[in-house]
């Protein structure tokens, strides 16, 4: 056996192997998009020819795969190169290599930070056997969310058991009126009404400006957290990258000024028949509040008009995800932890080691960045 540099020509083998624990296989539009359209790959990896991924093969067939993805990030001021590992998986009988697989992953130059934000509890014991750090913010994993449309949700856990499309829709009519007045019931709900002063808008793709650029370089230039770059190039690259998810921003002002935004990404899960809007960014100057609040309820709201059953938010930093609490979500929570790190440079990883160094979100890694789900 022997571990390689993944190419091009091992797609119709990664796509087999992804196969096997369930996970969606990637496209060769995808991989493209991953690598060749990353805009941050373009600006590190042509300068130090950072690897797309590593293959382990044997007699030419490969048995394990894992992808790097490049990004750009930002602390203290400064812009830092990082790689993050992705669809981390090996057949059985090649097990015994994992951690060589892991290991060409650890042991690359050219970059100043490692991550690997989607790690299972196996993956977790590798990586950190490698030196790997927990990112301090426990919560990270823990999906919350609200449901926006009660029929849809209940037809689609009726689906997840068993249930027949047609039945499951059927009793989804029924039940769901009722449990969405449950769900007002027990307080989940985003009913919150902003000041007179506070407005906001909701744009496409093609919107993403300089002006949410500067949001983000007001917190870079703070210098105190680390933070995922979020040029508009940026942004577009990774909000398009799924061929089935539609995205959208939805800006915040106050007296006419920017103090905030959310993305929103539209996705369906083909065999549950679920709709969902996931909130894959979100920046509130100062941690306001009142605009946290503002963008939860415009986000609720445009996400039942968009006709997502679900609307969820993973991956925030804690001051965030403590305010968002008093909405009452419901929440999956992850056991585990699927954030770890890794730096190249003298110092950061120990600055790193505390919580209030992390300005975490669904853009960091490839939190956000899985392939479409193929058609049934």
């Amino acid at each position: 056996m022997k571990i390689r540099e993944v190419s091009i020509e091992d797609l119709n083998a990664v796509r087999a192997l992804v196969k096997g624990p369930g996970w969606n296989p990637p496209t060769e539009v995808y991989w493209r998009r991953l690598w060749d359209e990353n805009p941050a790959m373009r600006k590190y990896g042509e300068r130090t020819d950072l690897p797309r991924g590593w293959v382990i093969e044997q007699d030419g067939v490969v048995l394990g795969y894992l992808a790097n993805v490049i990004q750009e990030f930002c602390y203290r001021g400064k812009f830092l190169s990082t790689a993050t590992a992705s669809s981390f998986v090996v057949a059985q009988e090649a097990r015994g290599l994992a951690l060589n697989l892991a290991m060409a992953f650890a042991s690359q130059r050219g970059v100043d930070l490692l991550l690997n934000t989607t790690a299972a509890a196996h993956v977790s014991e590798i990586f950190q056997f490698l030196k790997f750090s927990r990112m301090p913010q426990p919560g990270y994993g823990s999906i919350y969310y609200w449901v926006t449309n009660g029929s849809g949700y209940v037809a689609a856990g009726l689906r997840k058991i068993g249930v027949p499309r047609l039945p499951s829709k059927i009793f989804g009519c029924v039940a769901g009126p009722f449990f969405a007045g449950l769900d007002w019931f027990r307080g989940r709900r985003l009913s919150y009404r902003p000041d007179a002063n506070f407005t906001y808008e909701i744009l496409e793709l093609s919107a993403i400006d300089d002006e949410i650029a500067e949001l983000w370089r007001e917190l870079c230039e703070r210098g105190d957290k680390l933070t995922v770059a979020r040029t508009p190039e940026i942004l577009r690259w990774h909000l398009s990258i799924r061929d089935d998810a539609f995205a959208t921003l939805v800006k915040a002002r106050i007296d006419n000024k920017l103090v905030g935004y959310a993305a929103i990404v539209r996705s369906i899960k083909p065999k549950l028949s679920l709709v969902r809007c996931r909130i894959v960014d979100l920046i509130v100057q100062d941690d306001d509040p009142m605009v946290l609040r503002g963008l939860l309820r415009a986000t609720f709201d445009y996400a039942r008009r968009a006709g997502a059953h679900i609307l969820d938010i993973q991956g925030l930093n804690q001051s965030i995800v403590e305010q968002l609490l008093s909405g009452n979500p419901r929440c999956d929570s992850n056991d585990g932890w699927p954030y770890l790190f890794k730096s190249n440079v003298p110092d950061l990883a120990e600055e790193l080691s505390h919580s209030e160094s992390w300005y975490p979100s669904a853009l960091d890694g490839d939190t956000s960045l899985e392939p479409a789900p193929e058609p049934e």
